[in-house]
């Protein structure tokens, strides 16, 4: 878009202001809808252009479907001629690609002035989710369209964590059964218990960042694992033997990874016991296993991990079952014995 004089390249020069128009443009399956608002509510768009005068079209694009392809007009005497964009490399083009958002993300930015500095100042909604949202992002030095650029980088990365956690959250099929194995796994959801809205504020969360595998979960300092609210807000995070809420100083992002390995909270063996995971210095392991990833049986055995070029869900401490579609192992024992396997029952994560 232009503003102020215009200075079109090419053709005749229209001196003056242009009339702005607003258009709501929403992509969905193969079809594009180009809308005004009316009284009566967004309405197709017919915009009336008086002679050879330039118009000018804010668009305000929408959908969870991603697109591309050219907008096009018509006109009484032509008929979908493709409208010009103004590209990145500053060439005109009509070529345009859009990455689907999802329903919850928005994407609001305003570029503005700062009337004392004259510095750019960028007022912006990454998203509806708290986490990826900023009432306003600090300004950059260098050229004005460098520092729009840098920015506009910045939130098509926070819309693809946005999409990737939509897509983990509400369209992806989760898994159910380990392969080639009877053991469940069950994703946990705290706050399905409506019971954890009502607690009280255990403590603070600090030091956390984003977990690849699920992007509504976060690792935080003290080996505390917390799952997000629908705001991202809390935290719920399982202490010894109970789910507490926890407020969040901060969430540091990463880039979303599909592929990252499952992390795994906890795992439920058949004899009903419950092995959980611990990081650090750690017991000596036995011969053949390298190093140790938790407890089971309250504490008593040490959980045992042992690296190999394949390994079950990608985890060193599970093997394979004792027969084809059996449940996965675990070993596990005291320090300096050998361990004894264990089936798990279910996987937690």
């Amino acid at each position: 878009m232009q503003c102020g004089t215009p200075g079109i390249s090419g053709g005749e020069v229209f001196e003056g202001e242009l009339e702005w128009n607003l258009a709501l443009v929403r992509f969905a399956g193969d079809s594009v809808e180009v809308l005004e608002a009316t009284d009566e509510g967004p309405k197709p768009m017919h915009l009336a252009v008086d002679g050879a005068q330039p118009a000018g079209v804010l668009a305000l694009v929408q959908g969870e479907q991603a697109f591309e392809g050219q907008l096009v007009a018509s006109t009484e005497g032509t008929r979908e001629v493709a409208v010009p964009l103004r590209g990145a490399d500053e060439e005109a083009t009509t070529e345009i690609y859009w990455p689907g958002i999802p329903p919850s993300g928005t994407l609001r930015v305003a570029v503005a002035a700062d009337p004392y500095t004259d510095e750019i100042a960028f007022l912006c909604s990454a998203a509806s989710e708290a986490a990826y949202a900023a009432s306003q992002c600090q300004s950059n030095s260098g050229p004005v369209d460098e520092q729009i650029r840098a920015q506009a980088v910045r939130y098509r990365d926070n819309y693809d964590r946005v999409q990737e956690r939509e897509r983990l959250r509400t369209t992806e099929p989760q898994p159910t059964t380990a392969p080639n194995s009877s053991t469940t796994l069950t994703r946990l959801d705290p706050w399905a218990d409506p019971a954890m809205a009502d607690k009280a504020i255990y403590g603070v969360a600090d030091g956390c960042y984003r977990d690849g595998y699920r992007l509504d979960r976060v690792n935080c300092s003290a080996s505390l694992t917390c799952y997000l609210n629908p705001d991202e807000s809390l935290g719920a995070c399982y202490l010894t033997d109970s789910w507490e809420v926890f407020t969040l100083d901060g969430i540091s992002e990463l880039p979303p990874d599909p592929d990252a390995a499952m992390d795994v909270e906890m795992l439920r063996l058949t004899d009903g016991s419950v092995c959980r995971f611990s990081t650090g210095a750690g017991p000596n392991p036995p011969a053949g296993f390298d190093g140790w990833v938790g407890s089971c049986h309250d504490g008593h055995d040490v959980l045992w991990a042992q690296h190999r070029d394949e390994t079950p869900l990608e985890q060193a401490f599970l093997f394979g079952p004792k027969q084809p579609g059996g449940l996965l192992q675990i070993a596990a024992g005291h320090e300096g014995e050998t361990p004894s396997f264990y089936e798990v029952a279910e996987i937690l994560y």
